[in-house]
């Protein structure tokens, strides 16, 4: 790819950074413009108190500022985790939701018939990236995942994972299959280390949902901090070399693989006991996208990283390959 050779290293590295909003749009402006980040990761905060064309303006500008295109993305599951309700001007008196409440009252054309509308309404926006569906499934009702998840088989759950994707595609919208590869019953890596000791026949099965995702094409792969014994009992599946192997390896993936959020506990709590930085130790498992990293000091610690030897140009070549080819994919590259 032409655009990937004439990049300075410092620019390579920084596409790989999709950074968390602070909520002040001049600062993330400024954010964007300075440093030429891979894409902003918006809130509620970011929506509250806009309209539509308010935020329109606000997405034209990001893309203005960036040299490359930038992802803007969301989390917007319905339910629980809802950003758009931020804005009642936006909502538009819609309620957004969660995928069990709507599969449950209206099934699978329910749910086809949402995530069409939500799309659209992102596409719209200039929001191009959700990080949804939820391809996690949990039997416990007491899991932290289980009302987030479509509480369904996990058939009728790789159903619903694989229709959305191809809807969101279809509007010009990335998905992202997340929390590879399911947090099940397991507990928060927000606050903690979650670990996850089920069998290695129990995680072939709960891994029916993702394998549909990536058959019907899915963009992007959202990976936990999840420990998972029976693949890697030490390092979380974000981290984890032998997790991103199996991806690309048994799965037969090559699109996006971003971590989950790298400011929360269970990633920092192993990097520091690596004595590491999270975002080197994500590059060097496989991830694509840092997802929430500290830019800031980042981006010239990972120039320093490959200056001596930690980490090979040609490993962030593959991952800025990736992310020039989604946002051809989205149109947005320039």
């Amino acid at each position: 790819m032409q655009q990937l050779k004439q990049m300075t290293l410092k620019e390579k590295i920084a596409q790989l950074y999709l950074i968390d909003s602070t909520g002040d749009f001049a600062e993330m402006a400024e954010a964007v413009s300075r440093a030429q980040v891979g894409g902003v990761l918006l809130f509620g905060k970011d929506l509250a108190g806009q309209t539509q064309s308010s935020l329109q303006k606000e997405c034209r500008e990001y893309q203005r500022l960036s040299r490359h295109g930038l992802f803007i993305a969301i989390d917007q599951e319905g339910g629980l985790v809802d950003r758009l309700s931020a804005s009642p001007a936006i909502a538009a008196g819609h309620a957004y939701p969660s995928p069990a409440k709507i599969y449950q009252e209206s099934g699978h054309a329910g749910l086809r018939k949402e995530a069409t509308m939500v799309a659209k309404q992102l596409k719209t926006l200039g929001i191009n990236w959700n990080f949804a569906p939820v391809a996690d499934v949990a039997d416990d009702p007491s899991s932290f995942i289980y009302e987030r998840t479509l509480k369904a088989s996990r058939k009728e759950s790789g159903r619903f994972v694989a229709e959305t994707c191809q809807i969101y595609q279809d509007c010009q919208v990335a998905s992202s299959l997340k929390h590879f590869p399911g947090y099940g019953n397991a507990g928060d890596t927000h606050t903690g280390v979650g670990v996850s000791r089920k069998s290695k026949t129990a995680f072939y099965q709960d891994l029916e949902p993702f394998k549909q995702g990536i058959r019907a094409g899915a963009w992007s792969i959202m990976v936990s901090h999840l420990i998972v014994s029976c693949l890697d009992p030490a390092a979380p599946a974000s981290l984890s070399v032998p997790i991103h192997d199996f991806i690309r390896q048994d799965l037969n993936y090559d699109g996006i693989i971003l971590t989950d959020d790298l400011q929360m506990d269970a990633a920092k709590e192993y990097a520091k006991a690596k004595g590491m930085s999270p975002d080197l130790l994500a590059l060097l498992a496989g991830n694509d996208i840092l997802l929430g990293g500290n830019w800031q000091t980042g981006i010239p610690a990972l120039v320093q990283a490959v200056r001596n030897g930690q980490l090979t140009e040609a490993r962030i070549d593959q991952s800025v390959a990736r992310v020039l080819q989604l946002k051809a994919r989205l149109g947005i590259l320039k």
